[in-house]
């Protein structure tokens, strides 16, 4: 840990051991291009797709919290917190050269940065590796992962005031949570030939998503 605020000290990614814009641009960086990777392997948009060519609505920005907030698609998002700050320093100083000269292109050197680097990048340190914790309701299994796995976040917007308004909400309601939970099963199903690492996918709504997180300060190390 010391050795890390020691790093990221020394990169500019921290001042007096607090996140400088820099870091928060660095992560959002990483979190960009862990999620075009996941895109890329797993097919994220033309599954996307499919749900809004059902009628399957999206959040308002409004509505989403700060995970989903980062994620350019419309209904997955990365819900690991990413420990940047385990990356080598010359891969740090990449990532910085990249924000530095704005460009923010998935290409040969982040596919490679990210293939590489993602399984550590995603892993709890703070449990026994493969042990399972929790991202949401402590209460519910459906929100327990392995500590080592990429857990994508998944909500829409479950569109109550017209299913009621067209007195169609029931079959509506079943309709759409149907074709979402086979949806996130396809995505974890490919996951299994595509990625290195276990993936989860984690359905959130209004009362299980993340409340006590309004921005990437809150996520980043060493407040974690």
């Amino acid at each position: 840990m010391e050795k890390n605020i020691q790093k990221l000290n020394q990169l500019g990614l921290l001042e007096n051991n607090r996140p400088t814009l820099l870091y928060r641009e660095v992560y959002q960086l990483y979190y960009s291009m862990l999620l075009q990777f996941l895109n890329q392997s797993l097919g994220l948009t033309h599954v996307e797709q499919v749900l809004l060519d059902a009628t399957v609505k999206p959040l308002n920005q409004s509505e989403k919290d700060i995970y989903q907030r980062m994620s350019f698609l419309k209904f997955f998002y990365i819900r690991n917190n990413l420990r940047v700050e385990c990356l080598p320093e010359d891969l740090l100083q990449t990532l910085i050269d990249r924000v530095q000269t704005q460009n923010n292109s998935y290409d040969s050197v982040m596919k490679r940065l990210i293939e590489t680097t993602y399984s550590d990048v995603i892993t709890d340190i703070h449990s026994p590796l493969g042990a399972n914790i929790c991202y949401g309701n402590l209460n519910s299994l459906d929100y327990f992962a392995p500590n080592n796995a990429v857990v994508l976040g998944f909500r829409n917007d479950p569109d109550y005031e017209s299913d009621h308004r067209d007195g169609k909400w029931l079959p509506m309601y079943l309709q759409r949570n149907s074709l979402a939970k086979k949806s996130q099963e396809q995505v974890m199903k490919l996951a299994e030939e595509k990625l290195s690492v276990p993936l989860r996918v984690i359905s959130y709504n209004e009362y299980s998503k993340v409340r006590d997180k309004n921005s990437i300060d809150d996520i980043l190390m060493p407040y974690r």
